[in-house]
């Protein structure tokens, strides 16, 4: 760990053009604007914009606990912009104002001594890297309204071992939790019926899962490269598992598919060399198995595994070629 964090302080931001383009691609609200002023207050500078709302552009403070006011100029404070805070090492923690809708790209990036990441309900957009390389990252407050999401959020933040996704949310955002190789285990909440593409692609810590029995889409390359992931769970109500959802997982042993999985995209779990499929016989993960050349066990409840339930061929209307079964 102590050689990641030199390599992150040394080197951050390790991919400055994906997160660019994570940017460009899923962050709108700084598409198009116009600045019709700007001044200082305090130890922030800033824009107003559109003459609507302001965006804090820089911190110029040395605190170590730092309150972000919900007005500047008499304009409510809606904006964090791109690297505004970037760097402030001495940062401890910091208080959102209830306006904040959004934070831009490399925002807190390697404030090394944050602790907490509270965000008030109202944000829906974090550009990439937002929290990027800040070691000292325990805890991350998951805003209600969380719509969009750049890459690399969460980059580096080794101490971020999990997060707590709160009851009410259907969607994770795509890229929310992309690279984030902290996370080691993640509860989703009851309400939660889509997971995102690449919401959790290369956490290559997460190691545990629990889905919830709502969950109906798993998008592409969800978990991908999700390396330290062995046995995943799926539910009853899982319809649809994208491309590479849980591709290149290459210590995944065992995933249990159910019945109603009636679309598997055929990458779904390319490059997982240690897989074994369970599932019901006659279902499309049944099918997707021998396609693929997956190892398999049938039964009509998946979570059923006995020596009896190995696909065989005189009792399965299917015929393979399973050498390793």
């Amino acid at each position: 760990i102590a050689e990641d964090i030199a390599e992150i302080t040394d080197d951050y931001p390790i991919n400055d053009n994906q997160i660019a383009e994570n940017v460009d691609n899923n962050n709108k609200l700084a598409e198009t604007y116009s600045v019709t002023a700007e001044g200082v207050e305090g130890n922030f500078s800033y824009e107003i914009i559109d003459d609507n709302y302001v965006k804090i552009t820089k911190y110029n403070g040395t605190d170590e606990n730092v309150a972000v006011p919900d007005t500047i100029a008499g304009y409510n404070v809606m904006a964090i912009g791109p690297r505004s805070f970037e760097e402030c090492s001495s940062i401890l923690s910091i208080s959102f104002p209830s306006t904040l809708t959004y934070i831009g790209v490399y925002a807190f990036a390697k404030c090394t001594a944050l602790t907490r990441a509270d965000l008030p309900e109202t944000v829906t957009e974090i550009e990439g890297g937002a929290f990027g390389g800040c070691t000292n990252l325990e805890h991350f407050k998951y805003p209600m309204s969380w719509k969009k999401a750049g890459g690399e959020i969460f980059d580096g933040c080794l101490k971020l071992t999990s997060v707590e996704i709160p009851e009410g949310i259907t969607k994770i955002p795509d890229n929310a939790f992309s690279g984030s190789y902290g996370l080691l285990s993640i509860a989703l909440p009851s309400t939660l019926t889509e997971i995102g593409v690449k919401s959790f692609d290369k956490c290559s810590n997460l190691s545990e899962v629990k889905f919830n029995d709502k969950i109906s889409v798993i998008g592409d390359a969800a978990f991908g490269a999700c390396s330290s992931l062995v046995t995943i769970i799926l539910p009853d109500t899982v319809s649809k598992i994208g491309w590479r959802a849980f591709g290149e997982c290459k210590n995944l042993i065992s995933a249990f598919i159910p019945a109603n999985a009636a679309y598997i995209d055929s990458a779904a779990f390319a490059d997982c060399p240690a897989l074994t499929i369970y599932c019901p016989n006659h279902s499309h993960a049944a099918i997707y198995a021998i396609d693929n050349g997956i190892p398999a066990v049938f039964n009509t409840d998946e979570r059923i595994i006995t020596a009896d339930t190995v696909l065989n061929y005189v009792n399965s209307k299917y015929t393979t070629n399973f050498s390793s079964v």
